[in-house]
């Protein structure tokens, strides 16, 4: 098996690994997939609009309206009319909301902890290096770049986005 082939499978494996243990902690709060980062985007704004929201998710209207209407359901969320627009609706989390961000946050921190936990500060800054130059190869960016950005991340995903929806 060649390393690079050794690389992916490990890349895959541990994205797994967090994906079923972040699912074991939410399903013990009753907490669906998608939800947490719905509910951190509310957190972060709260009165925001769902169309709104749906931008921020990059998704359509229509599919956070069923996710809003989830949220209500458990209590998690409250949508207020406009006042001066009753089509709008602004979305606030509830007091159990709040709760369940705490909750989120906290078993969030724990898993990457744990996941970091037996490496230096020194590992950690390699391994964002080369992480930064793996997308920089997938990209059109600049090859010597290697200390990408969180907003130049977000902007690169964006546009990769949008390029596929326009294959």
């Amino acid at each position: 098996m060649n390393s690079k082939f050794k690389i992916v499978s490990r890349m895959n494996f541990l994205e797994f690994m967090m994906k079923t243990k972040i699912k074991q902690k939410m399903d013990k709060a009753n907490i669906h997939p998608g939800q947490p980062f719905i509910l951190k985007i509310i957190g972060e704004n709260p009165g925001i609009s769902q169309t709104e929201l749906a931008e921020k998710l990059r998704v359509t209207p229509a599919s956070v309206a069923v996710s809003t209407k989830r949220l209500e359901k458990q209590d998690l969320i409250i949508k207020k009319e406009d006042e001066h627009n009753l089509r709008l609706n602004h979305i606030y989390l509830t007091e159990k909301g709040e709760e369940i961000v705490e909750y989120i946050k906290g078993t969030f921190k724990k898993i990457h902890a744990q996941m970091f936990e037996n490496l230096t500060e020194e590992e950690l800054s390699t391994l964002i290096s080369l992480y930064n130059k793996m997308i920089v190869n997938l990209s059109d960016l600049d090859k010597e770049k290697t200390d990408l950005t969180d907003a130049e991340l977000c902007s690169l995903a964006k546009r990769i986005k949008e390029e596929d929806k326009n294959d």
